[in-house]
């Protein structure tokens, strides 16, 4: 199963859990309330989903007589926020994924959807890029091998204006050059800002932002994620989440 499955199937085992919640934490708090401040509205059952996951995790991880969780930091509460509000809905027996945010597209790198991953990035794109519409997507697997090694043409209209890509096909992770190519189409149309990649450069769950590159920055900042990073690299999810993930399955 990817890893986002793993991510969802977790918050789900946990957030079903009908207990009451304690006071929030402090970082917890604070990172709700800078996010906000950036203008990544966090409405209750996000917040409220996202204590209790911790919450739970912790509770679990002591009753199994593993150690208490490790303190869990603003960047981690902002982070797990972030992902919450702009990884979306999907349908892993229809290939459709629907968005959830208008601020911030988050997505594994590693596709479920193998044939139509440009197709859906594309999507995933358009519910940020408010300015931008991308039409009339198409993509040539004629390159690929049967391991879907190769390379990959991926056609798209932007503002009604047509692109195409050539991408290395590694399988079923994505190519990070699709944001530049992407990027590139954005500023040819004059449209009012760029994909910014938000995530640690080495982060398997990619985190984008549409807009300048000032509000990128903040988002950085608040994240604890590498200033210098521009596109994502394969590889592990963020620490606390493999923490959670490894230690309860």
């Amino acid at each position: 199963m990817k890893l986002l499955a793993w991510v969802l199937t977790l918050c789900l085992l946990l957030t079903s859990v009908s207990t009451g919640l304690a006071e929030a934490p402090a970082p917890l708090l604070q990172a709700r309330a800078r996010l906000e401040d950036l203008g990544f509205e966090i409405d209750d059952k996000v917040y409220q989903d996202v204590q209790q996951m911790f919450l739970e995790a912790n509770r679990y991880l002591e009753e199994a007589g593993s150690s208490a969780m490790p303190s869990i930091s603003e960047e981690d509460y902002a982070y797990t926020l972030l992902m919450f509000i702009g990884m979306g809905d999907y349908d892993y027996d229809t290939c459709t994924w629907t968005p959830t945010s208008d601020r911030i597209y988050v997505f594994d790198a590693e596709f479920f959807n193998i044939q139509g991953m440009y197709t859906e990035f594309l999507q995933g794109v358009q519910s940020i890029a408010t300015d931008a519409v991308f039409t009339d997507v198409s993509e040539d697997l004629s390159g690929m091998d049967e391991q879907f090694d190769g390379t990959r043409k991926v056609s798209f209209s932007c503002n009604g204006v047509p692109y195409t890509c050539e991408l290395t096909s590694s399988g079923d992770w994505i190519d990070p050059q699709i944001i530049r190519y992407v990027n590139q189409a954005l500023e040819e149309q004059n449209c009012s800002g760029q994909l910014h990649l938000i995530s640690d450069y080495y982060d398997q769950i990619v985190f984008l932002i549409y807009g300048s590159e000032e509000t990128a920055r903040e988002m950085r900042l608040l994240l604890g994620t590498e200033e210098t990073a521009i596109l994502p690299s394969i590889g592990a999810p963020r620490d606390t989440l493999l923490y959670l993930i490894t230690n309860l399955f």
